[in-house]
């Protein structure tokens, strides 16, 4: 009986300590004052209500790559200069007819009038649907609805729809008597060879080496385009707007001979 009341007594010292250390730690932090009470069978510890705060407007964290000024309205219609020309990077390859749109732009780009804005080739063309016509998510989208709809005609819908917006690909895969798949292993499949191709769209030297056979033709309305893949490099004649074109850096650089596009 006598140990049973020592271990309560100790217990209760032991409590009283831990109220007072409570109280001085919170008294320290400004928050609070515990006053401590007398043991009765738990211990009751008192503290004040909290005095309520002010309220203040919190600002939403903003991570320092979002904080902007807001562009000015002639700031914001100005045209963007060369410094300012940001962008994905575009393809480069190399096939028996074609090369990519990252190749011209080794020498058509960083070009900018006198006051300094961008007037690169590759700058105007990377956000036309040129450039997009296989990328473009909705054109895909449509094709695989109707190929969806139309089963049977699969290798139909697919090669047609290629001809305009995978057209270096179907150019060349029309001359080896073949026809363009899109879909699955098709070209737009990344793991494909001819995807870089494919992607780059109606790219540069597939615009510039349309023969004038048949333009402004009923025939050549859709996707009737004429390109002479028989011509090899450096013999490959690659239309241009200069009368007298240098014509030996392209010959040596992309195996394309330029030719004045009348």
């Amino acid at each position: 009986m006598t140990v049973s009341k020592s271990k309560s007594r100790q217990n209760a010292y032991f409590m009283i300590l831990c109220s007072l250390l409570f109280s001085i730690f919170l008294s320290y932090c400004g928050k609070a004052t515990v006053s401590p009470q007398p043991i009765s069978g738990t211990d009751v510890i008192s503290i004040p209500e909290t005095v309520p705060v002010e309220d203040t407007e919190i600002s939403p964290t903003v991570l320092p790559s979002q904080v902007a000024e807001a562009p000015s309205p002639e700031s914001a219609a100005a045209i963007p200069t060369v410094a300012d020309h940001l962008g994905l990077s575009l393809a480069i390859f190399a096939s028996d007819n074609f090369v990519g749109s990252g190749n011209c732009a080794i020498c058509h780009s960083n070009l900018s009038d006198q006051a300094g804005n961008d007037v690169s080739n590759d700058s105007h063309w990377r956000s036309a649907m040129m450039a997009n016509s296989a990328k473009d998510p909705f054109w895909q989208a449509k094709v695989s609805s109707e190929v969806a709809r139309n089963p049977e005609l699969k290798a139909v819908i697919e090669d047609k729809c290629a001809d305009c917006h995978t057209p270096m690909v179907h150019t060349e895969t029309s001359a080896r008597g073949e026809t363009v798949m899109l879909f699955e292993a098709g070209v737009l499949n990344p793991d494909n060879f001819q995807s870089v191709s494919a992607l780059d769209g109606v790219s540069c030297t597939l615009c510039h080496q349309i023969q004038d056979l048949n333009l402004g033709e009923e025939d050549s309305f859709s996707g009737g385009y004429a390109i002479d893949t028989d011509a090899l490099a450096p013999d490959r004649p690659i239309f241009c707007p200069s009368k007298d074109p240098f014509e030996q850096l392209m010959i040596n650089t992309m195996g394309y001979k330029p030719v004045y596009g009348q």
